[in-house]
């Protein structure tokens, strides 16, 4: 839930994000707002997620001890890197209004980044994240947008370097 951080949007405070952030909420604001206005407040509440998740403290007394332990680790975070279809469409405005809204909510020691292959980003962390040393490997992004399926090939889980993803 978006946090009452001071100087924050009411109407956004106490919110679950993903009634704030979803697909459908973006789609539905691009209708009523158009793309431009739509990104940039999806922007501006990721920013706000993210100032919540960095400064909000654990005051509610119905946290379970991993919720606690959730929000003691989002507090040491310093980078946050964006990636996905989503994120790849909505560009670099978005990122830049993200940013500013965590800033002036008070988000000042997090960085919010733009991966550098955004659309792809879901395939690339799937491929890393195999467990044994494969020469090849089938990913899937099961994404809001659409399903993509690559095939990934050399060093792809244990390498420094971006895996080779041949995309259909």
């Amino acid at each position: 839930r978006l946090a009452p951080l001071p100087g924050a949007e009411s109407d956004w405070v106490g919110q679950p994000a993903f009634s704030l952030l979803s697909r459908d909420v973006l789609v539905a604001l691009v209708e009523r707002l158009g793309e431009p206005d739509a990104a940039r407040v999806i922007g501006r509440r990721l920013g706000h997620l993210i100032a919540s998740l960095h400064l909000s403290d654990d005051a509610d007394p119905d946290q379970t001890a991993w919720r606690r332990a959730y929000r003691t680790h989002w507090r040491t975070i310093q980078q946050v890197w964006l990636g996905g279809g989503l994120t790849a469409w909505l560009g670099r405005a978005f990122i830049a209004d993200a940013r500013v809204e965590a800033v002036r909510l008070g988000a000042t020691r997090v960085s919010i980044e733009l991966a550098r292959f955004p659309e792809t980003l879901p395939l690339i962390g799937a491929a890393r994240s195999i467990m044994h040393d494969q020469s090849h490997a089938v990913v899937l992004d099961l994404g809001h947008t659409s399903i993509k399926p690559a095939m990934a090939a050399g060093r792809a889980c244990r390498g420094v370097r971006a895996p080779r993803l041949r995309t259909q």
